[in-house]
């Protein structure tokens, strides 16, 4: 991930002090958090070889690390998946490396041309060496741009903000293989790389990129961008999207999109809206490299995607930060404003210009406006993978770590109309119960029943309206979900306190956190106990294990909500403690795996684990797993 080099910080825990990763190495940082993720640094097992040759012929000192953490883990197919080269040159007690020699390191790579270089606008630039200790042969090594003065002007800690010193050079990026195709809904085109010497930064680019254009409504475009070779790509938008899919064009779209054609040339989209008034069309979206940006770049593990802006635009969106509602695009070093979008569960930090403010909600949404004409449109791209979107004076680029494009493109023209085209799209809020609306009382601190009870009496007392009560993690033993304190509330206790809350029309409510305390034997914990019966929790990385973090009641595990037995399991343990409670709501503080530390302390032999369907052949999981068994016999020959 290399739009911003603070993303390993933002992505992880601030206790974590492990070295930053690598530019072509942060997927992994995400790995063990959810099932879905591994998806991200899978060997990509139909990308064209990376790196051979010359290319890794340094020796020694020379070697640089391409995957300086997490040597116990690593194997022949996770590096060379990171574009880097493998040579385990002698065995080692320490995996990973030889008396400090990497097994796993990156490439050298011819330098660039000079108006590779200087083709590059400093607000456009894209780390090539966001770790520490960046140098002119460094820089050169990996094929990227070296800039003295700005070299001179970051930081010496390598947490670069602003203008990089060590940067990609301009590349013209993809081009069609042809025109495009008619198709029932708008039309088709395959693209391959227009430029043989650069490729995207982690080299494991794909042979085609396929680029569907669809009319789904006279008020919507969707452009898709997939890898036929990777049809396992992590693709959110059957989770989120609410519009159904749409069979055939729209008979009067407003929007209407173009295509080069040229086989070779570097490849752009252009969608415009023509104006009743017959004044000159709006452009909506542009994304024809030239001076402000370099062409599309589509890998696995890594999609830049980039959109010319109008002069005098106003931009919206673009959540979850702490901003005005404008959204600035201009900068004091010239780079722009970096929005990095990101679901993390931290407190609410002021959004600064480089990025890595990035709050606990997820929305990529950018509304623009014309202030001179009042007209609107907003473009979307579902995608719940880690991105950045650089907002600069004409230009906009969205940087993303995997996964697919899936794009829509909003007409308007209005503003109410583009909200309203949006909740089309993604579904509009759900209506809550009218008791919501009312008055509630909640805190953290209620200690005791007898202190609870102080508080109920005392609301009574002074005549306060109340409509609702919550309850927080203090109400549970030892916090663990689904339990009562047996001492502090017990039934005798807080019995009659809800059946009077209840008969005088109030609600009683609390608090879930899943996740579910680990390291209890058989029979402590009846939740744990049925939930590892059921196999609902989420595995690690290895997939010989569950993934264990510390969370409030200590080591957990996370229920992985993508396995369809999880939500009957959940759902039966909703039902049976509300029995109990007779809660009247449910307070879901999380429901996903947020973390407090890196609490691993929970073990379950391999023998105890249901084992993971093999994979299918032909699969991509197959062809990983005949690649490994592959190094692992050259090795051994």
């Amino acid at each position: 991930r290399h739009a911003s080099p603070a993303l390993f910080a933002r992505l992880t825990s601030s206790g974590d002090k492990r070295p930053p990763p690598r530019m072509r190495t942060v997927a992994v940082a995400l790995l063990g958090l959810s099932a879905a993720v591994a998806l991200w640094s899978r060997p990509a097992a139909a990308a064209r070889p990376s790196v051979s040759g010359a290319q890794c012929s340094a020796q020694g000192s020379d070697r640089q690390d391409c995957y300086p953490w997490q040597t116990s883990n690593l194997t022949a197919s996770k590096c060379m998946a990171h574009g880097c080269c493998w040579d385990p040159t002698s065995p080692s007690a320490e995996q990973g490396s030889v008396a400090g020699v990497p097994w796993c390191f990156y490439p050298t790579i011819p330098a660039p041309a000079p108006g590779k270089c200087s083709a590059v606008t400093e607000a456009a630039r894209l780390d090539c060496h966001p770790e520490p200790n960046a140098s002119p042969s460094s820089c050169t090594a990996r094929g990227c741009c070296w800039d003295a003065a700005a070299a001179v002007a970051s930081p010496a800690d390598g947490q670069l903000r602003g203008i990089a010193a060590c940067f990609f050079p301009w590349t013209p990026g993809l081009a069609p293989a042809g025109p495009p195709t008619t198709t029932a809904l708008g039309f088709n085109q395959t693209l391959v790389w227009g430029d043989a010497d650069r490729r995207g930064p982690y080299g494991n680019d794909p042979d085609e990129v396929h680029v569907a254009v669809e009319y789904e409504t006279n008020t919507r475009l969707r452009v898709r961008m997939t890898n036929p070779a990777d049809p396992d790509a992590w693709d959110v938008t059957p989770l989120v999207r609410a519009a159904p899919a749409a069979t055939r064009r729209a008979p009067s779209p407003l929007l209407k999109a173009a295509t080069t054609e040229t086989t070779g040339a570097p490849w752009g989209l252009v969608v415009t809206r023509p104006n009743a008034d017959g004044s000159a069309a709006d452009v909506i979206f542009d994304s024809t490299p030239g001076a402000a940006f370099g062409g599309a770049v589509f890998e696995r593990q890594f999609i830049e995607l980039s959109t010319a802006l109008g002069p005098n635009e106003k931009l919206y969106g673009l959540g979850e930060h702490v901003t005005p509602l404008q959204l600035d695009a201009n900068s004091t070093d010239g780079a722009g404003q970096t929005y990095t979008i990101f679901s993390r569960d931290r407190g609410t930090p002021d959004h600064a210009a480089h990025g890595a403010t990035n709050l606990y909600g997820q929305h990529p949404v950018l509304y623009r406006l014309d202030p001179s004409t009042g007209r609107a449109s907003a473009m979307v791209l579902l995608s719940s993978n880690a991105m950045d979107v650089v907002v600069r004076p004409g230009a906009l680029t969205i940087r993303v770590i995997g996964g697919i494009v899936d794009l829509y493109l909003l007409a308007g023209p209005s503003p109410v109309e583009v909200a309203e085209q949006y909740a089309e799209l993604v579904g509009k809020p759900g209506m809550p119960p009218y008791f919501a609306l009312g008055f509630h009382l909640c805190r953290w601190g209620y200690d005791n029943a007898t202190y609870f009870d102080s508080i109920v009496k005392g609301m009574e007392a002074a005549d306060m309206p109340i409509d609702a009560y919550w309850h927080d993690i203090d109400l549970f033993e030892e916090h663990r979900d689904f339990t009562m304190d047996p001492v502090r509330f017990g039934e005798a206790q807080m019995g009659p306190i809800i059946d009077g809350l209840i008969e005088g029309g109030v609600r009683f409510g609390g608090i879930v956190d899943p996740a579910i305390q680990c390291n209890l034997a058989p029979g402590q914990y009846d939740v744990l106990d049925s939930g590892t019966a059921a196999d609902v929790w989420v595995r690690n990385a290895a997939g010989d294990g569950y993934a264990a973090k510390g969370v409030w009641p200590g080591p957990t595990w996370f229920p992985d909500w993508i396995k369809p037995s999880t939500q009957g399991w959940w759902t039966e343990q909703l039902r049976t403690f509300r029995n109990v409670t007779r809660w009247g709501f449910i307070w879901l503080d999380m429901n996903e795996p947020a973390i407090i530390s890196d609490d691993d302390g929970c073990t379950v032999p391999q023998s105890a684990l249901p084992l993971p369907p093999q994979p299918a052949a032909g699969s991509a999981a197959a062809a990983d797993a005949a690649a490994e068994a592959a190094v692992a016999a050259a090795g051994a020959a």
